[in-house]
């Protein structure tokens, strides 16, 4: 009996040692696993912190943007009015040069007509100079041949004076 109860006891004890190394690998399998989950703890935990860190450095890029965003549209809109009122300027330009272009060429046809009538007026002055020429040459003839006519009277009165005086004095 006391070696049965010492077989027994013996198997106790060794299913005892069994199940203290089974005990022991499951705590070493254990502490190996929480070794693991501390690092992949402390791994998820730097990752964490970059992620947090890229995060902000994100959210104040996105912030820097927004601005950036708002000025550009900021400038769009004033850029936009400007147009408005550069097309606004150009129509009332446009419609000024017309207005002008439409004086502009009244104006050269008043000056083309203005052109033709001097021309014609001088046509007609230099024909009525021309004339007054011939109608002077002409006159200048008419009295230098009434002249003559006078001068051939004038010696004829003289003679028939001269012979009247003749006359008288033979018959004094």
């Amino acid at each position: 009996m006391v070696e049965r109860r010492s077989s027994l006891m013996q198997a106790e004890v060794e299913e005892l040692r069994d199940a203290l190394e089974q005990t022991e690998r499951s705590r070493k399998m254990a502490e190996q696993e929480l070794t693991d989950a501390c690092e992949r703890v402390g791994l998820l935990h730097s990752q964490n912190t970059r992620l947090l860190n890229t995060k902000k450095k994100l959210d104040a890029d996105v912030s820097q943007l927004q601005g950036e965003v708002e000025d550009v549209i900021q400038e769009a809109r004033n850029a936009e009015e400007k147009a408005k009122k550069a097309i606004t300027d150009a129509a009332m330009i446009a419609e000024e040069l017309k207005k002008e272009q439409d004086t502009s060429g009244h104006v050269e046809r008043m000056k083309k007509n203005l052109e033709v009538t001097v021309k014609d007026l001088q046509h007609r002055l230099d024909e009525a100079e021309n004339l007054a020429m011939k109608g002077g040459k002409k006159q200048l003839q008419k009295l230098e041949a009434q002249m003559r006519e006078l001068e051939l009277e004038l010696e004829a009165e003289q003679e028939r004076g001269a012979d009247a005086i003749k006359g008288v004095r033979k018959y004094e």
